[in-house]
């Protein structure tokens, strides 16, 4: 009888791990896009259910956390040693379009703030003005320039120009800048940068350019950098 009743239970018995994977990969996947754990699951319990349907993924998570040449680890850092610094380059830029390399600026903030791996992102406060990763080269910059003023000529009829039609976002000597706000399309208005060792993760050939799309302006760059320290 004994024997009997046993192999009755057992398709429940398996129906019921079944469901409970079921269950525990459908809160693994809210826990990933969320970043929270409920605290109404057990920790012992999750560990054990998450090895059950396959624990690589979270081995691999926990390695990419690693830096690249593994000089810091998610373990070796305590969580209070986060760091976070803000600043704000101004300046006074020439009739556009016109390249600012400011990337040494920058790479001062970066090196103020400690953080020996994380990132840097560098934003530009303005709708006519851009930040860009470019090379340093004066005769690709007068290319660039002649590609912005072909995408974006200020020869030609824009609407944001009609002030007889223009209600909106009007100030006093508002200027007729429809082409720079079209070029800044091509462009961008932040770059973020990887922050390996101190220092900007940049290539041989690559500088943080402000571009001016405008008149000549004041202008307001934020840069923000995140992580924690190391060498």
């Amino acid at each position: 009888m004994t024997h009997e009743v046993t192999n009755a239970r057992r398709p429940a018995i398996r129906c019921g791990l079944r469901e409970q994977r079921r269950t525990v990969f459908r809160y693994i996947q809210t826990w990933r896009s969320s970043g929270m754990l409920q605290p109404t699951l057990r920790s012992s319990f999750f560990i054990r259910s998450s090895r059950s349907l396959g624990n690589q993924r979270g081995m691999a998570n926990a390695t990419a956390l690693r830096s690249v040449n593994g000089a810091v680890s998610n373990s070796e850092v305590p969580a209070n040693a986060f760091r976070h610094i803000h600043d704000e380059l101004r300046y006074r830029t020439e009739d556009g379009p016109s390249f600012r390399d400011i990337t040494e600026e920058v790479r001062e903030i970066v090196h103020r703030s400690g953080v020996g791996f994380g990132q840097v992102s560098v934003f530009s406060q303005h709708t006519t003005a851009a930040i860009i990763l470019q090379e340093h080269e004066p005769l690709l910059l007068d290319d660039l320039r002649d590609r912005l003023i072909a995408w974006g000529p200020p020869e030609i009829y824009y609407r944001h120009n009609d002030f007889e039609i223009r209600t909106v976002n009007m100030h006093e000597n508002e200027p007729e800048n429809g082409h720079s706000h079209v070029q800044h399309m091509m462009l961008g208005t932040s770059e973020t940068i990887p922050v390996l060792s101190g220092d900007l993760h940049i290539g041989e050939f690559q500088s943080i350019f402000l571009v001016e799309l405008d008149e000549s302006r004041d202008r307001r760059v934020s840069v923000t950098v995140l992580g924690v320290p190391g060498e």
